[in-house]
This record gives structure tokens, C-alpha cells and sequence, in this order.
């Protein structure tokens, strides 16, 4: 019982140092920040998560799919992270990436996922929800705004809208 309680109190304590690291730095230094958090401990699934997201804005598209693949393998209640694995590994890496495609297509091959059903999911949003997302956008499209970097967000804002019916499950 005591150990159980000492185990989630330093689970808590690493959470707190990956958000805490993430929040604190600037967007072009997050990547290092997120690998001394993992340096540090190895076993954070939120760093993991956020590394991958730093990796998945800067069109390092394969190296997020290892970094939301060892998320998810520590902790299975971050869903998203399992729907960003897989559409990572699908996609092309660079900044003319079709990670959109991939986010979009996996969501339907796994039966569309409720993105903000697990608390860890709904706090790695909050973490992550920097920017407001445009109008419209379904509870999907907010998540992928998110996650992804300035020139995915820049397609969304303008082909999405444009292309309505290619992008069905991005809006409400």
C-alpha cells in the first residue's frame, strides 16, 4: 500500500517536471528540454509524448512515431498517442509531410477514437493547447490543431475549409 502511494506520488512528480519543462522553454528548445526530462527518467510517458510532438512540428515525422510509440508503451491510457504512432509511421518525413492525411485516415481504421475520453489524453491537450483553434473544427480537428506545427496548421486553416468533404472527420 505504501509503496503503491510512493509510486504515484513520483509519477506525479515526473509528470510535473515534463509540463513544468515544456512550459517553461521556448518552442525551438522543447525537443532538448523533453530529452533532459528523459534523460533524467527515461519512464515518462507525457515527456515521450511531448518529445514526439516537438519531433512531429519540426517534420521529423519518423523520429515522433518511436517517441509516441514509447508513450503509449508506458502508458496505454494516452490513446492519441497510439493514433499518432501509427499515422506517423505512415506518413512522409519533412515539412511537406502528409501527416494530415495519415492522422485523419487512421482515426477512421481505428474506429474513430474519442481523443478526449482518457484524463491523460484530455491533460496532454491542455498541455499542448497553445494556440485557439479556428472555428469548426470538430473535437479531431482541435486535437490535430494541437499536435502539429505551424505549416500543418497553416493547411488546415486554408485547404481544409477549401476541401470540406476530404477533410470530413476535422470538422463538427
Amino acid at each position: 500500500m505504501i509503496s503503491e502511494l510512493m509510486r504515484r506520488r513520483n509519477v506525479a512528480r515526473i509528470r510535473g517536471a515534463a509540463e513544468a519543462a515544456w512550459r517553461s522553454s521556448l518552442p525551438q528548445r522543447r525537443c532538448e528540454e523533453m530529452r533532459k526530462t528523459l534523460a533524467s527518467d527515461p519512464n515518462s510517458p507525457l515527456a515521450w509524448y511531448l518529445l514526439g510532438c516537438c519531433q512531429l512540428r519540426s517534420g521529423r515525422v519518423k523520429d515522433a512515431a518511436r517517441s509516441f510509440g514509447m508513450a503509449y508503451h508506458l502508458d496505454v491510457d494516452i490513446e492519441s498517442a497510439a493514433l499518432l504512432t501509427f499515422a506517423c509511421l505512415k506518413s512522409r518525413d519533412g515539412e511537406c509531410s502528409d501527416i494530415l492525411d495519415q492522422i485523419a485516415v487512421t482515426w477512421e481504421e481505428m474506429k474513430r477514437p474519442e481523443i478526449h475520453a482518457s484524463a491523460a489524453d484530455r491533460k496532454l491537450i491542455a498541455i499542448l493547447a497553445e494556440e485557439p483553434p479556428p472555428k469548426g473544427l470538430s473535437d479531431v480537428g482541435r486535437f490535430v490543431w494541437t499536435v502539429v506545427g505551424n505549416g500543418q496548421r497553416a493547411e488546415i486553416s486554408s485547404e481544409c475549409f477549401a476541401q470540406p468533404r476530404r477533410w470530413a472527420s476535422f470538422f463538427s
